[in-house]
């Protein structure tokens, strides 16, 4: 990974890295990966497999990395009202390292995906929620709805699965970022843990809630797969929209904690490392987050 060392406006003070895949082409898709607490950009890249999956498939991965001066345990800032506004913030620096990225390489900006684990996951819908203009995707794993609290102590309740609100008042946090966007807002699946300690279960319905709404899904259309993929601690839940596109997707994974489903090994559907937030369940979340983006061309 190359550091991208004045990528422009970096009002929260964030570091940038870059994964280029070899012969990397022209109209080239890009991912946003962003770590959780006590990562960095090396770990989260070393046990998610982005660069590998990018690799073998053709797309640039961009790591957004946090300072401990503005977060001794390295958490993106996802619960603070100066960085999770448009423009501002945490979520302009990382707007800039994504058209820096754009400007500086050919890179297809029709095809702008993010993913992010915990405090990253968070910080993924910070960035879905407050540029839906810029990207077709989004993959949240262990994460809360946007705005799910402005507040450090509401920030611990949030966590707790404490926050529980309509899906319409969800929507208006959403909505309020951009008041005059009348563009499709992007898809999104969620990976949760079903014995997440730390975030708690009850985020991963909240947010899918939040982004139906958004999509005018109603909850009764949704399609449901257990075993998913031949695991059985795996659900997946998909939500359709009117015109019966699965718009919102989530996985739940049984006997997981707060942590990222790996699988490592070398079949198709296998990767990733074991760590102190990545554990193997048989089920490997990038894989499936990159298949959601419609990244794997080599299963066709």
């Amino acid at each position: 990974m190359i550091e991208l060392e004045d990528f422009g406006l970096n009002p929260g003070e964030l570091k940038a890295f870059l994964h280029v895949p070899p012969n990397a082409g022209k109209d080239i898709p890009l991912v946003v990966a962003m770590h959780g607490c006590l990562q960095d950009a090396k770990i989260y890249a070393q046990e998610t497999g982005w660069n590998e999956i990018a690799d073998r498939e053709g797309f640039m991965v961009l790591y957004p990395e946090q300072a401990k001066t503005n977060n001794p345990n390295n958490c993106f800032s996802w619960f603070l009202e100066g960085d999770i506004n448009r423009d501002e913030g945490e979520s302009r620096s990382i707007k800039s390292m994504i058209d820096f990225v754009i400007d500086s390489f050919q890179v297809d900006s029709s095809r702008l995906y993010v993913s992010g684990l915990s405090a990253g996951g968070c910080m993924t819908a910070v960035m879905l929620a407050t540029y839906p203009e810029l990207f077709q995707s989004g993959a949240v794993i262990a994460g809360v709805p946007y705005k799910a609290s402005t507040t450090l102590e509401g920030a611990l309740s949030a966590m707790k699965g404490l926050i529980d609100q309509e899906p319409d008042k969800w929507e208006e946090l959403v909505l309020e970022q951009n008041p005059s966007y009348d563009g499709k807002y992007p898809n999104l699946v969620v990976f949760h843990g079903a014995e997440d300690p730390v975030v708690n279960r009850k985020n991963m319905v909240e947010l899918a809630e939040q982004w139906m709404a958004l999509h005018n899904i109603k909850p009764e259309h949704m399609s449901l797969s257990n075993p998913f993929d031949g695991n059985p601690n795996v659900t997946q839940r998909v939500y359709q929209n009117p015109a019966g596109k699965g718009r919102v997707v989530t996985f739940e994974v049984e006997k997981l904690g707060h942590a990222l489903s790996v699988n490592p090994g070398k079949g198709p559907k296998q990767g990733g490392r074991t760590g102190q937030f990545a554990v193997d369940a048989d089920f490997f979340v990038t894989y499936w987050a990159a298949d959601f983006f419609d990244l794997i061309k080599s299963k066709n």
